[in-house]
């Protein structure tokens, strides 16, 4: 865990899958100036040593908490997600509401916006039955796959990192495909399946996060009328919530447009703080 800055509340960052705690090098020093800032390494990514399973969403939030129980970091927390931790950080203040101050999820992962091949056809994994996954499972890992293998180069956007940290991101990304258990696949899914079934249930009540601060970015490029549906949906999700479309980027906005990452964590904070 690498946490720089003071103040409160502390703004806690979950990465997308793949992802990891350096690629906020362009926004952890800019939010640092006005509060504290956490970034960190989930289990078998970087730094961090593998746990039981690799990316399992109860252990990701329960990782969490302990991590910031055991690191004296206390509530409330500005919980900032991309991409798959958009969900880890929805699941996170669905089980401790009260310690989480605002949201902010950047090109954050929709509740339905995971597909697997069902019948033929893309199909929700929040709206696919634990029969249907397990049958998708059986055949898919019938098919004996291979290992992905880890980039052997820097590709775009993560060469707008620092120099010394593409290097370092390299040696990640090696690290992390190397920890990928192709076995754990089905176990791995089933659970995002339970907690994706339970994401969707809480989206289709009536603003469930009342007037939690929530800010939602959404990429410019590379997106389509659906992708866009979804980040609306997002960000109705707080009477308060705002949608705001990063027209200069594409999934990784906090490497094409920190500045706008970072003003909309420091406007997560100042309202967090209003509402203590």
């Amino acid at each position: 865990m690498n946490c720089i800055g003071s103040g409160s509340p502390t703004v806690v960052v979950e990465d997308g899958s793949g992802a990891f705690s350096l690629d906020w090098a362009l926004v952890q020093p800019g939010v640092s100036r006005f509060t504290r800032i956490c970034t960190y390494d989930r289990a078998g990514y970087a730094w961090s040593d593998r746990g039981p399973m690799l990316d399992l969403v109860e252990e990701t939030v329960g990782d969490l908490h302990l991590l910031l129980q055991t690191a004296g970091i206390a509530p409330p927390y500005v919980l900032v997600g991309a991409s798959i931790g958009g969900a880890y950080v929805r699941t996170y203040q669905r089980y401790f509401p009260g310690q989480v101050a605002a949201l902010v999820l950047v090109d954050a992962t929709h509740d339905e916006g995971l597909d697997y091949e069902i019948d033929g056809k893309g199909k929700p994994i929040s709206l696919v039955t634990a029969e249907e996954l397990q049958t998708f499972m059986a055949r898919l890992m019938a098919r004996n796959l291979s290992l992905p293998q880890a980039p052997v180069k820097t590709s775009k956007p993560f060469d707008r990192l620092p120099e010394d940290l593409r290097a370092i991101r390299l040696w990640a990304n090696q690290r992390y495909f190397s920890n990928i258990d192709m076995k754990q696949i089905p176990y791995e899914a089933e659970a995002s399946r339970q907690e994706f079934v339970a994401l969707r249930k809480q989206r289709l009540e009536h603003q469930p996060l009342g007037d939690l601060p929530l800010f939602v970015l959404a990429r410019g490029l590379n997106t389509n009328e659906d992708k866009k549906r979804m980040q609306t949906e997002l960000a109705a999700l707080s009477r308060v919530g705002k949608l705001r479309v990063a027209a200069e980027s594409d999934h990784e906005i906090h490497l094409y447009q920190p500045d706008l990452v970072i003003q909309s964590i420091k406007e997560a904070v100042e309202a967090g703080q209003r509402a203590r």
